[in-house]
C-alpha cells in the first residue's frame, strides 16, 4: 500500500494563506492592473503554530515582493506577478515532490522495523540489541543513509563554473555578529555574464556521499583519498559495534516487541536519527549539572565540527550534546559511541531544499529555535555553556564557569570587541560592558538561577514576534530595552511593566506561552545579572590572529571563536589550519607519494614610523603599493608547484593593512590600538579559501592536473613529521646568495629563469626531495612551455585573488574605490 502524503499544520497553514493570496491578489490585479502587497492579520486568540505559519508566510511574501519588485515603485506590475505566480507554482511542485519523496523514506524504514521484528523471530538478532546511533533494532538492518541521499549535496553550491575575478568577496567577510554559512554560495558575474574560471566544469561541485570531510578536499578533489580515509575508519567503528549486536540466539515474543519497537523509534525520530530532547537524555551526559551544547547539521559538522570534537575530548570534556539537523551528523555522532545528540528541527519547517544562509528565514527561526532549547534546559535545572561549532576550546572551560569568576552573575556572554580593558592578568569578567555592547552569542554560560530562567524565559519569548531577527538582534533588543544598573563588571537588568505577570502565565504553561506584539509583556519575574566574557579570555578570530592578545594579557584563555573572519566555512577552516588549530589525519601532513613546494618572499619594508601613523589612507596606499610585488612572486611560486606537480606550502606574504569588511581605522579594526604593521598575512586576507578549495582540475597538454596546497604554518606545526620538516632542498639561481641555508639538506644553484621543461630537468636530482624551498623566484623561473597549462593557469591566478576592503565613506565620496583587487599577474 503506498503511503499516503502527510502535510503538518504548518505546511496547511502554509498552502491555504498562499492560496488565499493567489486568489485576493488575482481579483486586485483585475481590479487595478497592479498588485499590492498583502498585509497579514491575526485572531485575538491566535494559535502558536497557525501564528508561526502565517508569520513565516508573510515573511515569504515581503522577500518575493521585493525580489519581483524590479522597478522599485512598491508595486507588481502584471508582468511582475506572471512572473511570480510562475516561480511559486514550480516551488510548490517542487516542496509536493519532496514531501512524496519523505513518505517514501519513511515508509522504508517502517518496512525495515518490520523486517527487524521478523529477523527477531527468526533468531538472526539477540533479542534487545540495538544499533550503535543510528537506532534501529538489530545492529542496524536498516541503512539510515538512505534516508539522506544527497540530501545536502543539492546545497554545497560551490559554482565553479561561474566564478569570475572582477566581482570577488562582496560578502566574504562577515560582520561582527557571527554570521556564519553552511556552504552555499552565489555565482559572481561581471554585467550578468558569468565566466568560466579554469578547466570546464558543471555548474555546481557535487560532494560526493562518500566524501563528507569535504574540507579536507583541496582545488578539485586532489586529496580526497585523505576525506575517504578519515569517513573509513568511521564506518569501521561503526560496523564493530553492529556486528557485536548480532547473534543467532532464540528469541521470544517480547524480543520480537522490544525490537519493533526500537525500529519504530527510529522512525519517530525522523530525518535525523536522534531522539526527541528529554530531561532525562541530558541528565545522562550533564556534569556537575551543566551541559555544553551545540547545534550542528553535516555541511557544517563534517568539517568544524569533527574538530570541535577532537578538542573537547583532548580536555576531557564529555558534558555535551549535539542537536543534529540531519542524518550523516547523526549517523557521525552515533559512531562514538555515545550517541550525544537530538533531533533539532524548527516547527516542522526544515526541508532538504532549505539553504540556511545567514539572514534567511530558516536561518532566523533555526538560532531562536536554539534560544527555546536552552531556554528549556535552564528551566529543568541545567546549567548550560552553548558554543558555536566553529569554535576551538584550549581546556575544559566547566571549572573557569563554575568558579569564583562567575558566582555573581546569572549569564555570561562572550563580545565582538577586538581589545580588552582589564589589567594584564586579569582572567575576570570583561571591564566597562554595558548595554550597548556588542555581545556575540555564538559563546555563552547561563545558570540555572532565577535570573538565568528570568533571562532565557524572556528571551526565547521574543521568537515569535521577532522572527525577522536573528537571535543575537533579539538580545540586543532585549538588553537594550529595559532598565539596568552596573554593578561593578556585572550589568544588572531589571523588570518592565506586566512582567510579572507574564511570567505567572509562562510559568503556567511554557510550551504555550504566546505575545501577539512586540509590545506585550515578556515573563520575566526578577532582576537579571549578565556579565561579559573577557575578549582576552573567550577570544575572537581578529584578537587571537592580529593583535594576539592571548600572548599580551598573560592569562590561560578558554579558547577562539572564529569570527571576525571569512563568512565562509572554508575561510573559516583555513584560519583554524593557519593558527595550527586543526587536527587533520596524520596522512594531511605527510604522504609516501606527496612532494611538498615552498619559497621565500621578498617583502618591502614598512616606511619608517609607519605604525603611528594618523592618516588612514596613507598606510592603505602603502599596503596596496606593496603587495603586487609580492604576488608577482607568489605567481611563480605557484607557477612552479604546477610545473613539478608539487602541493605548495603558502609562502608568507606581508601586509601592511588588516582586510575589514566595514572600514578600518589606521588600518586596524577601530579600537585596536596595539597591532604592528608588517604582519604575517592570513590567507584569506589575499586569496579566496572558498575559491581555492574548490577550484577545478587545471588544464594541461597533458591532461587535468590540480593545484593542491597547505597553510603557510604547516612547517612549524609540531603535527608535521620530522622528516618533512628536515628534509627540506634549498634552490637559488647562480649567481645570487642562498642566504642562511642552516637546516637544509642541500642547496642547489641552477641557471636563472629557466623555462618550464628546462626547469624540471634541472631540478631532476631533487626529485625525491621531501620539500623544495626556492628563494630569488623572480629569477628562478622563465615561463611556460606548455600552452594549455599557461591559459589555465593565468585564469586560476586571476580567480583566486581576493580583494582588499573597505574605505570609509569619506573616502568613496572623494573619488576612492571601497575596495581594490589584489592582482596575481607575472
Amino acid at each position: 500500500m503506498a503511503p499516503k502524503a502527510v502535510f503538518n499544520t504548518t505546511t496547511r497553514v502554509m498552502l491555504l494563506g498562499f492560496t488565499a493570496f493567489v486568489a485576493i491578489s488575482t481579483y486586485v490585479l483585475i481590479v487595478t492592473h497592479h498588485v499590492k502587497l498583502p498585509t497579514v492579520t491575526y485572531s485575538t486568540t491566535p494559535d502558536h503554530r497557525e501564528k508561526i505559519g502565517a508569520e513565516m508566510l508573510h515573511h515569504s511574501l515581503l522577500e518575493d515582493f521585493s525580489k519581483y519588485d524590479v522597478d522599485g515603485d512598491s508595486r507588481l506590475s502584471i508582468h511582475e506577478f506572471a512572473n511570480m505566480l510562475k516561480d511559486n507554482q514550480a516551488k510548490a511542485i517542487s516542496a509536493q515532490q519532496q514531501a512524496a519523496e519523505t513518505q517514501k523514506q519513511i515508509h522504508t524504514v517502517v518496512e525495515a522495523a518490520a523486517k527487524a521484528a521478523s529477523d527477531v523471530k527468526a533468531g538472526i538478532i539477540k533479542p534487545g540489541a540495538t544499533g550503535t546511533g543510528a537506532g534501529v533494532a538489530g545492529g542496524g538492518s536498516a541503512d539510515l543513509d538512505t534516508l539522506d541521499d544527497g540530501e545536502y549535496d543539492d546545497v554545497e553550491e560551490y559554482d565553479l563554473g561561474a566564478v569570475t575575478a572582477n566581482d570577488p568577496d562582496d560578502a566574504d567577510y562577515e560582520e561582527p555578529d557571527d554570521v556564519w554559512t553552511s556552504g552555499s554560495s552565489t555565482s559572481t558575474s561581471t554585467n550578468g555574464k558569468s565566466k568560466t574560471a579554469g578547466a570546464k566544469t558543471g555548474s555546481k561541485t557535487d560532494v560526493d556521499a562518500e566524501d563528507e570531510q569535504g574540507t579536507t578536499r583541496q582545488a578539485g578533489g586532489a586529496d580526497d583519498a585523505l576525506a575517504r580515509a578519515a569517513n573509513d575508519g568511521a564506518d569501521q567503528k561503526a560496523t564493530a559495534g553492529d556486528d557485536a549486536a548480532l547473534d543467532t540466539t532464540a528469541t521470544t515474543g517480547a524480543a520480537v516487541a522490544a525490537a519493533t519497537a526500537n525500529a519504530l523509534a527510529a522512525v519517530k525520530a525522523g530525518a535525523t536519527g536522534c531522539p526527541d530532547l528529554s530531561r532525562q537524555l541530558v541528565a545522562d551526559f550533564a556534569r556537575d549539572n551543566t551541559i555544553m551544547l551545540t547545534v550542528a547539521d553535516w555541511r557544517i559538522f563534517g568539517s568544524m565540527g569533527i574538530n570541535w570534537m577532537k578538542h573537547l575530548a583532548k580536555y576531557g570534556v564529555d558534558y555535551w550534546l549535539v542537536g543534529a539537523t540531519c542524518v550523516k551528523t547523526a549517523q557521525f555522532l552515533g559512531h562514538t559511541g555515545k550517541h550525544p545528540c537530538f533531533k533539532f528541527y524548527e516547527d516542522g519547517s526544515h526541508t532538504s531544499t532549505d539553504q540556511y544562509k545567514y539572514g534567511d528565514s530558516h536561518y532566523n527561526a533555526a538560532t531562536w529555535r536554539k534560544v527555546v532549547v536552552v531556554s528549556r534546559l535552564v528551566h529543568w535545572g541545567f546549567n548550560v555553556i552553548h558554543s558555536d561549532v566553529d569554535v576551538v576550546w584550549f581546556r575544559d572551560p566547566l571549572p573557569y564557569f563554575l568558579g569564583p569568576v562567575m558566582k555573581n552573575v546569572d549569564m555570561a556572554v562572550s563580545s565582538d570587541l577586538i581589545s580588552t580593558s582589564n589589567p594584564v592578568g586579569d582572567d575576570g569578567l570583561e571591564v566597562g560592558m554595558h548595554q550597548h555592547t556588542n555581545f556575540n552569542t555564538g559563546v555563552y554560560f547561563v545558570r540555572a538561577t532565577p535570573g538565568g530562567k528570568s533571562l532565557m524565559a524572556g528571551w526565547s519569548s521574543m521568537r515569535s514576534t521577532n522572527f525577522h531577527d536573528n537571535d543575537q538582534v533579539g538580545i540586543y533588543k532585549f538588553i537594550r530595552g529595559r532598565p539596568a544598573r552596573m554593578d561593578r563588571r556585572v550589568l544588572v537588568l531589571g523588570m518592565l511593566p506586566g512582567e510579572a505577570e507574564a511570567a505567572k502565565r509562562y510559568e503556567a504553561d511554557p510550551d504555550n506561552f504566546t505575545r501577539t506584539s512586540i509590545n506585550d509583556p515578556l515573563p520575566v519575574s526578577t532582576e537579571m545579572r549578565l556579565g561579559g566574557l573577557g575578549v582576552h579570555m573567550l577570544l575572537n578570530g581578529y584578537s587571537y590572529f592580529i593583535p594576539k592578545l592571548q600572548l599580551r594579557m598573560n592569562v590561560s584563555s578558554l579558547g577562539i571563536h572564529m569570527t571576525w573572519v571569512p563568512l565562509s566555512k572554508e575561510g573559516k577552516f583555513h584560519r583554524f589550519r593557519d593558527g595550527m588549530l586543526y587536527d587533520d589525519p596524520p596522512e594531511y601532513y605527510d604522504a609516501p607519494d606527496r612532494r611538498y613546494l615552498t619559497a621565500d618572499i621578498e617583502a618591502p619594508d614598512a616606511p619608517a614610523g609607519f605604525n603611528t601613523w594618523r592618516e588612514t589612507e596613507d598606510m592603505v596606499q602603502v599596503h596596496l603599493k606593496n603587495m603586487p610585488p609580492q604576488l608577482q612572486q607568489m605567481y611563480r611560486a605557484m607557477a612552479v608547484a604546477m610545473v613539478l606537480n608539487r602541493t605548495l606550502i603558502f609562502p608568507t606574504l606581508k601586509c601592511y593593512c588588516f582586510k575589514n569588511w566595514f572600514m578600518s581605522e589606521q588600518c586596524r579594526i577601530p579600537g585596536d590600538k596595539v597591532t604592528q604593521f608588517p604582519l604575517e598575512c592570513a590567507l584569506d586576507q589575499v586569496f579566496r579559501p572558498k575559491v581555492l578549495y574548490n577550484y577545478p582540475p587545471l588544464n594541461t597538454s597533458r591532461g587535468p592536473q590540480n593545484f593542491t596546497f597547505r597553510e603557510y604554518s604547516m612547517l612549524d606545526n609540531s603535527r608535521t613529521p620530522a622528516a618533512v620538516r628536515n628534509g627540506q632542498v634549498l634552490v637559488v639561481p647562480e649567481g645570487e646568495a642562498p642566504g642562511n641555508a642552516t637546516g637544509f639538506v642541500q642547496v642547489l644553484s641552477i641557471k636563472p629563469n629557466l623555462r618550464q621543461d628546462a626547469l624540471v630537468k634541472a631540478l631532476q636530482p631533487i626529485h625525491d626531495a621531501k620539500v623544495i624551498r626556492l628563494r630569488h623566484v623572480m629569477k628562478l623561473f622563465g615561463g611556460f612551455d606548455d600552452a594549455v597549462l599557461k591559459a589555465s593557469f593565468e585564469a586560476f591566478a586571476d580567480a583566486v585573488t581576493a580583494n582588499w576592503c573597505c574605505r570609509d565613506e569619506p573616502y568613496i565620496k572623494k573619488g576612492l574605490a571601497r575596495k581594490v583587487k589584489m592582482v596575481m599577474t607575472w
